[in-house]
């Protein structure tokens, strides 16, 4: 007889002091208590978190940025765009990033940051005729680096790297031909 498998997503992600999982439904906090701090999440998480020790934000499916206080249980929802039509996607978040200054940098559709103490989004979309624009709308991967510059890894359009003090983007893209 065949049996009906469930498949279960299981993501791991580490604090300074804390092991952190996450499936479709659950957060979970390990330290050095015995026991797990658990959160049951009002929407699925997806793979990236934001970790301190009060507040954690988390990259939704398809319900924007949730800023979760750790203390009270509490969850706010954070929506990057109204649904329109029945489309969710530009909610979906899958890349996350704080930079020193407090605001958050999300991904993938577009690159979009968020200011948390104005809860407002700015949207950086790529512009054919701007050089100095994001060369890709597919954000997979975010970093800032020790000099405040925010490192994007898109989907088609290389590697950007943004300059806050500026507002401007580099880019650099694979070269096939290129073997150095």
């Amino acid at each position: 007889a065949n049996a009906e498998q469930t498949l279960v997503e299981w993501n791991i992600a580490v604090s300074d002091s804390s092991i952190w999982t996450f499936d479709r439904t659950f957060l979970r906090r390990y330290s050095k208590s015995p026991t797990p701090r658990a959160w049951r999440m009002n929407s699925r998480v997806y793979k990236d978190l934001e970790l301190n020790e009060s507040t954690t934000w988390i990259g939704t499916e398809y319900h924007g940025l949730v800023k979760l206080d750790q203390r009270s249980g509490k969850q706010s929802t954070y929506m990057i765009s109204p649904v329109e039509r029945g489309i969710l996607s530009a909610n979906y978040v899958s890349a996350i990033c704080k930079d020193r200054t407090g605001i958050l940098w999300l991904g993938p559709n577009g690159l979009r940051s968020f200011d948390p103490s104005l809860g407002k989004f700015k949207e950086y979309k790529h512009n054919s005729l701007d050089s100095f624009s994001i060369s890709s709308g597919g954000v997979v991967a975010l970093l800032q680096d020790k000099h405040g510059f925010v490192w994007i890894g898109t989907t088609g359009g290389g590697l950007n790297r943004f300059d806050p003090t500026t507002g401007k983007f580099a880019h650099w893209k694979h070269n096939p031909d290129d073997s150095s």
